[in-house]
């Protein structure tokens, strides 16, 4: 059924975007093209799958939590988790006027009360008589992480609030002045004052945490019951602490207020916001309507358009990715929006610069997505007859080793296996691949910013104290990183293949080998081109590419013998059954099935399914494979292209899992 896929395919896309968003304070997709998938999701959900009574289905199911959820559950961390009193709902949105005008008549009060919707993290302070004892982030809106000790040192906290016993909720977020001073005595360039402040707040070690600052909109009193919005946010100010930016306003003032907003003021402020929020303020009015989509009823999120801004187009840079993409970004004519200076902005899809017709010093409509990410809207100076000049090319060498360069689909691609610029992405490989805990990529990336580590032995030649100092990390941290690292240090010999990145050259290649007598590095390393042509499934541009990367790898292999890495005989594999006979199976795309251990399934724990039912696991889409199980079933990728050339049989994950039950 198609629109399972295609509920699937959000989800796919959805719940790692929350999860960079709410736990890494990383914006991996803009908020625009969030929310527009989600409502896409919610159409799905209830015109399709619930009226075709397909609830009882895992997939609906998953959907109705990731639905109802707030925020994203938290991911392992240093901080203590710990339990709202009152769980911190988010809020249902809408996007033009007459969308809120229908919000109104549903909600009727006569009186509105209208605040900045600040751009940063929500928190939750717990006050027991009189002294503030937690500092709760939002998490999942149940459950959040106590960064009490951070947030003593923010701006515009009290510790104490003589006679108060209840919980004070706000925003974390950084004023445009501390931003700016962060970056001048910081070591790094921050991006954003948003992603700044949800990263900053809980940092171990609570350096710069000063910077940061909180405005609250919500009270909960032990001991005082409110009727309006108006007595708590006046009861909130009675303390002596700031609020967010309200106003008690009527229906047309509400209307007002938000059309000033979006054209003059919020660019004006110095802080982020992307929106108001409006909320009935009769507490009331606000109980009686309850809950939608487990949001209040009663209050609503009205977003702003996204910032344009019309800018001249300067030049071109092309930067190589880890995938080999080659990526190209525009040089701009610095241009402020919204209390940040644009410079750059990423230009993803080579049909799209194409189309564009980009030349030097053309006029661009740039506009702030989420207001944070910068993106082109239009090259304005592409059919004016005063432009005539050639559109940039594209090129056809890569920009780090000066090989080949070659458009494949929608990317421009280095055609080169060994490209000096695909430093990250052999180390990330190597991590991936031993399925070492808590190395993730943010940490790669700031590990190779600091040449503390180039290659994969270089990660075994650091120490707790140069981990610790680094950004979001503390002592505990930094052992507990390293202790996963060194627990990996006996590996087998297809993991060790597999690790070093060699382009077509796997684990299950490696398995061949092995089953023909190339047991170990030396064998495979002295082999001839005739040798290994000799292996049943490998043919002779196989056996030239294997000679060709193990011969690139050699001196990556000596130093990781030097640090201490050994090899293993692996462990035989237990056969479950015998579904598999007989059949063959490669994998793209990231799988989203969740193990009984919370954890995803990855690549090599799909291949131990497939041996342990008697198949076979390829590393590559080849001649003869039987089946390509594809994570997502609208993928294009290289691999779904070739399996679709070779008449191979594409396969869903759901499928999969279904033959091995």
């Amino acid at each position: 059924m198609i629109q399972f896929k295609q509920a699937k395919q959000l989800m796919d896309e959805l719940k790692p975007a929350a999860d960079a968003y709410y736990n890494r304070a990383e914006s991996i997709m803009t908020d625009a093209d969030y929310d527009q998938k989600k409502d896409r999701l919610v159409a799905l959900y209830e015109k399709v799958l619930i009226p075709k009574k397909s609830y009882d289905l895992p997939l609906v199911k998953e959907i109705e939590e990731f639905l109802n959820q707030i925020g994203a559950p938290i991911s392992t961390s240093e901080w203590n988790k710990a339990t709202h009193k009152i769980p911190m709902t988010s809020l249902n949105k809408v996007n033009t006027e007459e969308e809120f005008i229908k919000w109104s008549q549903e909600c009727h009060d006569d009186y509105y009360v209208i605040f900045d919707k600040m751009d940063g993290g929500s928190i939750d302070l717990r006050y027991e008589d009189s002294k503030l004892v937690q500092a709760i982030t939002r998490g999942d809106g149940i459950e959040g992480e106590d960064v009490f000790k951070n947030v003593l040192k923010m701006q515009n906290v009290k510790a104490t609030i003589p006679g108060f016993t209840g919980n004070l909720k706000g925003e974390v977020f950084m004023l445009r002045d501390d931003f700016d001073a962060l970056n001048k005595i910081s070591d790094r360039e921050y991006k954003n004052p948003r992603n700044t402040a949800t990263g900053l707040q809980k940092t171990l070690d609570g350096v710069n945490v000063n910077l940061l600052s909180i405005y609250f909109y919500d009270i909960e009193d032990d001991n005082e019951v409110f009727n309006t919005e108006e007595e708590k946010i006046k009861k909130i100010e009675s303390y002596g602490i700031k609020t967010c930016f309200w106003k008690k306003v009527t229906l047309k003032e509400a209307i007002e207020v938000f059309n000033d907003y979006e054209a003059n003021i919020r660019t004006s402020l110095q802080y982020d916001i992307d929106g108001l929020v409006i909320r009935c303020n009769s507490i009331a009015v606000q109980e009686k309507h309850g809950m939608l989509n487990s949001n209040p009823k009663a209050k609503i999120a009205w977003k702003f358009k996204p910032m344009q801004k019309e800018t001249i187009l300067r030049d071109i840079e092309w930067h190589l990715g880890n995938s080999r993409r080659i990526t190209p970004i525009a040089l701009l004519e610095p241009c402020a929006m919204g209390g940040v200076t644009v410079k750059r902005s990423t230009l993803h899809n080579i049909d799209i610069f194409k189309d564009m017709a980009f030349t030097r010093n053309c006029k661009v409509l740039l506009i702030r997505a989420n207001d944070v990410i910068p993106q082109i809207l239009e090259n304005r100076s592409k059919n004016s007859t005063d432009f005539l000049q050639a559109a940039f090319k594209i090129p056809d060498i890569c920009p780090e080793c000066g090989e080949k360069a070659e458009i494949k689909g929608a990317y421009l691609m280095c055609t080169n296996d060994f490209c000096s610029g695909l430093g990250t992405g052999n180390l990330e490989r190597w991590v991936k691949t031993l399925g070492i805990d808590d190395f993730g990529p943010k940490l790669i990336q700031v590990l190779y910013e600091k040449k503390m580590a180039n290659e994969p032995a270089d990660l075994y030649n650091l120490t707790v104290d140069q981990i610790s100092n680094l950004d979001r990390m503390g002592e505990r941290s930094a052992t507990k990183i390293l202790g996963n690292l060194r627990a990996k240090m006996q590996i087998t010999l297809p993991e060790l293949i597999a690790g070093l990145n060699i382009p077509n050259f796997g684990s299950s290649r490696t398995e061949l080998l092995m089953a023909a007598g190339y047991d170990d590095v030396i064998k495979i390393f002295n082999a001839t081109e005739s040798d290994l042509v000799q292996v049943k499934g490998i043919e002779t541009t196989t056996a030239r590419q294997i000679i060709k990367g193990i011969q690139a790898k050699a001196n990556i292999i000596k130093k990781l013998f030097e640090v201490g890495i050994t090899i293993k005989k692996p462990e035989a594999v237990k056969i479950d059954s015998n579904k598999l006979v007989g059949k063959s199976f490669c994998f793209t795309g990231a799988i989203s099935k969740i193990k009984p251990d919370g954890k995803r399934f990855t690549r090599e724990d799909m291949q131990g399914l497939v041996k342990a039912n008697g198949g076979k696991a390829e590393d590559s889409v080849r001649k003869g494979l039987t089946f390509l199980v594809m994570a997502d079933p609208s993928s294009t990728s290289s691999k779904t292209q070739k399996a679709k050339d070779l008449g191979v049989n594409l396969l869903s994950e759901e499928d999969f899992f279904k033959m091995v039950q």
